[in-house]
């Protein structure tokens, strides 16, 4: 249980860098809207949890398997997050960053998977 909160904490955490880089050139090169800093500490700390959750959850109802379960975990963290900026952001800022976040997490909890981590 404790390798398990352990490796959610790395996913996170490495999910949140990838998306830092991302929203740094997307604000550069696309002129999206800056987000505040305490949008990367809230990814870290809820994401953290919707993970965690996640994986019971899959675990638990659906017994889904790899590629099926990836992109389960990755929407429940992904779509869960974004819902608390659509209103706050621009359609467009939401369509990159949505994109940008399945791009980023499915890689990640894909690779944990793969290593029997998650």
């Amino acid at each position: 249980m404790l390798n398990k909160i352990i490796t959610v904490i790395i996913i996170i955490s490495a999910f949140t860098l990838l998306d830092y880089i991302g929203h740094q050139y997307l604000q550069k090169n696309s002129g999206l809207e800056v987000v505040p800093q305490q949008y990367y500490t809230n990814k870290i700390i809820y994401g953290s949890i919707l993970l965690f959750a996640g994986i019971i959850f899959i675990d638990k109802i659906t017994n889904s398997s790899g590629y099926l379960r990836v992109f389960w975990l990755t929407s429940i963290v992904v779509l869960l997050l974004q819902s608390r900026y659509y209103s706050a952001y621009s359609p467009n800022f939401n369509q990159y960053v949505l994109v940008l976040h399945y791009v980023a997490l499915a890689p990640l909890i894909y690779l944990a998977q793969e290593k029997k981590y998650v």
